[in-house]
């Protein structure tokens, strides 16, 4: 999937500039060869404390990539080609159900000691979990897709190379509702420190390109907060455990309303 989405982007030139070019694929190996941006850093340093925010041409950027991938890839040949079914039932799984099942085995207390008890208060929680699991079932539902995402939208997928800013790692990528890859970004623009106005910005800029469910995206944004603080995927950020609180609290406030706490 991961090279069908390089090899069906590469004419699409709005959409390939923000991309680096494959060379070449093995699919019996399943290796992908790559274009070499060079000296190159990931935007995971936005989580530090003090750290630097995105610059304006880096966020006007990322947001100009998923407009113009959104309205560039669409129609029942897109989505013929793009189902990714394995992937995305892998991931539905870590972000949508495993988080939230009481037995899941995950030792949190070890990452934040007294994160279990956050955690459990979200599992008790029958309105926010019967939310979440529809939402599961949307990002499943290929049938209401829209357009080809990138399925994984957050900083770690983002390049600083080269005096400019690249995406990376669309393994993730299906013909699905854009508002998952949207909700991900405004996620971990959270988690960033961001600005508010920095997450309006992200869905008015978005908006003079392509339509969106402006609350389906917030309420993608809460899942992804829930499931960076308690589930596997945890984010490569020193946050107390006040500060997680803050956060599944917000997420409980996207998740069920929709909108910011």
């Amino acid at each position: 999937m991961e090279a069908r989405f390089y090899r069906e982007v590469e004419s699409r030139q709005t959409v390939a500039k923000y991309l680096p070019k494959l060379l070449g694929f093995d699919s019996k190996e399943r290796l992908l060869m790559v274009e070499d941006l060079g000296e190159a850093q990931d935007f995971t340093f936005l989580y530090s404390d003090g750290g630097r925010r995105l610059e304006e041409p880096e966020f006007n950027g990322l947001i100009h990539f998923l407009g113009a991938l959104h309205t560039s890839l669409r129609g029942p040949e897109i989505a013929g080609a793009f189902p990714n079914t394995e992937m995305r039932i892998l991931n539905h799984e870590h972000v949508f159900a495993l988080p939230l099942r009481k037995d899941n085995g995950l030792d949190l207390d070890a990452i934040t000691p007294g994160l279990s008890a956050l955690a459990i208060r979200l599992q008790a929680d029958p309105t926010y979990c019967g939310e979440v699991s529809s939402l599961g079932e949307r990002y499943l539902n290929i049938s209401r897709g829209v357009c080809l995402i990138h399925g994984d939208f957050f900083p770690g997928s983002w390049l600083r190379a080269r005096q400019s800013v690249y995406v990376i790692d669309p393994e993730f990528c299906f013909y699905g509702p854009p508002e998952w890859d949207l909700g991900v970004m405004a996620a971990h623009l959270y988690f960033a420190g961001q600005s508010p106005s920095s997450i309006n910005g992200l869905f008015s800029r978005y908006a003079e390109v392509a339509s969106l469910d402006r609350s389906l995206a917030l309420q993608f944004a809460g899942v992804e907060i829930m499931r960076r603080l308690i589930g596997v995927a945890q984010l490569p950020a020193k946050f107390s455990l006040e500060r997680k609180a803050e956060f599944l609290q917000l997420s409980g406030a996207l998740v069920t309303k929709g909108r910011a706490a």
